[in-house]
């Protein structure tokens, strides 16, 4: 298992260019020969940037995470996911993703994310 926890507190001239952010994330796995079943929990919250506009609601989500990772060989391996993330829809938060889609994730706040992927080193 690994975990992290971060947080990012601009001050400055910059202040305005980046939110204020905290956020952590906890994975664990188990090594069951070539398999390898892991689950990761996280949640990440900015501050909104202070434009005149008030446009910007600041983002937060949170996530599951489920996958499975086996390895094909020494220099392959297959990974499948799984991700489940809840917006935050009492701040009008579309989290990380795009508000310039028409009917964007403001009306549903959660977002399912499938992944495969085959890992090689050469």
């Amino acid at each position: 298992g690994y975990a992290e926890y971060v947080t990012r507190d601009i001050e400055g001239s910059v202040e305005g260019l980046f939110p204020d952010q905290d956020g952590y994330y906890v994975t664990l796995g188990y090594r069951a020969g070539k398999f390898l079943p892991h689950i990761t929990v996280a949640s990440v919250e900015s501050e909104p940037l202070p434009l005149s506009s008030g446009a910007n609601q600041g983002n937060t989500q949170d996530s599951v995470t489920l996958g499975l990772r086996y390895e094909v060989n020494d220099a392959a391996a297959f990974k499948f996911e799984v991700k489940s993330i809840q917006l935050d829809d009492t701040t009008a938060s579309n989290g990380f993703f795009s508000s310039s889609v028409p009917g964007s994730f403001y009306t549903n706040d959660k977002a399912t994310v499938v992944s495969v992927a085959l890992d090689v080193i050469f």
